[in-house]
């Protein structure tokens, strides 16, 4: 769409076009003697002012329920918190009258059953943790005889019942669990609705639509699980050299031969944003004027799939951290790659967008974790620990 089009001798250009909040491509052609040189970049249109809640502007006290979801236990989970249990905290805080329920960071972890647990270093912002889903809600699981077969045998309840016993969280017993029959859910998915290149029924056309809209970057999430499964290793910096970009040859192979496989890494997304979904619908049937305060972590683990998908956007050779302060003495080396600005800036704040807008709830509230890395960052040699 051409929204403005003329002719500019001064060097500066100021254009008038009652543009609404948003992005935009901006594409400046410009011709001397007989030759047009072309440039692009991104413009942002900022509102004036941020939206205020009515709640708010009316100087109405509100309050709220904050809870690390994966602490929660029930008689149902298999041995932590999911989006079943946090449908439940919404319908307590409905009725209390919280305004919000918070929640830690739901990000997608690094993959594999000894991995970092820590919700702060993700391997992706922008796609969420599987190991939240409720399993028993997927329509596949009803359909899928393995996995109720698997789910009903005596040694998988005695599992269970100790992952919900527990004190603390066996994040390697629950991720090998859920793992495992979700791998049983896609097999029955596929045979019942198809594959997203051929889908054969009305689901299987909800997933294709879903896989389709998650263009380049789900792509890019779906083959570092893939590979990061293939090779055994999460950390795509010892993988071998040709898979160690998404660009590389190697990578584009293994895509065709694994495609299978990097499709059900799409459908966990896909179920996992249904069932994000269901929560905030929940809150705003519960009447929450905020519905979901999520959170949003600073940066993501060197090794996973966002560093993986964007290598150059993120610094090498130093991490993000605190200087030494009356709280840690000692200083703090978070062990996350910082973003450099101005090639996120080169890219018109892509990534940045598309992880706030993979946060931000409708009707909701958005946490920043370090509100003052969008102005200043700490950063430490690597390899050096704590300043």
């Amino acid at each position: 769409m051409t929204i403005f089009w003329g002719r500019a001798s001064a060097p500066g250009w100021n254009c008038h076009c009652g543009l609404q909040p948003g992005y935009y491509d901006l594409v400046l052609e410009v011709e001397d003697a007989g030759r047009v040189e072309r440039g692009e970049t991104r413009l942002v249109v900022a509102p004036s002012r941020t939206y205020s809640p009515p709640c708010l502007a009316q100087g109405d006290k509100l309050w709220g329920l904050n809870l690390p979801l994966y602490s929660l236990k029930s008689d149902r989970n298999w041995g932590m918190g999911d989006f079943a249990d946090l449908r439940e905290v919404i319908d307590w805080g409905g009725e209390l009258g919280a305004a919000f329920v918070g929640v830690n960071p739901l990000h997608a972890r690094i993959p594999g059953e000894e991995a970092d647990p820590s919700p702060y270093s993700p391997s992706s912002r922008i796609f969420r943790d599987i190991l939240y889903l409720n399993l028993e809600e997927a329509p596949e699981f009803q359909e899928c005889r393995a996995a109720q077969t698997l789910w009903a045998d005596p040694e998988t309840q005695a599992l269970l019942g100790r992952l919900r016993s527990a004190a603390l969280v066996d994040y390697a017993a629950v991720y090998r669990l859920k793992r495992q029959v979700l791998g049983l859910l896609y097999q029955t998915f596929v045979e019942r609705h198809g594959p997203p290149e051929n889908p054969l029924t009305p689901r299987g056309r909800e997933f294709a639509i879903f896989v389709a809209a998650g263009n380049l970057p789900l792509l890019r999430f779906g083959q570092y699980n893939a590979l990061a499964h293939y090779l055994g290793q999460s950390d795509w910096r010892v993988w071998p050299r040709e898979f160690q970009h998404p660009e590389n040859p190697a990578v584009d192979a293994f895509s065709r031969q694994h495609r299978e496989v990097i499709h059900g890494h799409l459908y966990f997304q896909w179920l996992a944003a249904g069932q994000l979904d269901a929560v905030q619908a929940q809150a705003r049937k519960r009447g929450l004027p905020f519905s979901l305060y999520q959170d949003l972590a600073l940066g993501a683990h060197p090794g996973g799939a966002e560093t993986w998908a964007h290598p150059h956007l993120f610094a090498k050779g130093a991490d993000m951290g605190a200087p030494p302060d009356a709280f840690n003495p000692g200083g703090q080396n978070w062990g996350l790659p910082p973003l450099v600005p101005e090639r996120l800036r080169q890219e018109g704040y892509r990534l940045f967008i598309d992880t706030l807008r993979a946060n931000l709830p409708p009707d909701g509230i958005l946490r920043l974790d370090h509100f003052m890395g969008l102005f200043r960052l700490f950063l430490i040699p690597q390899g050096r620990g704590a300043p």
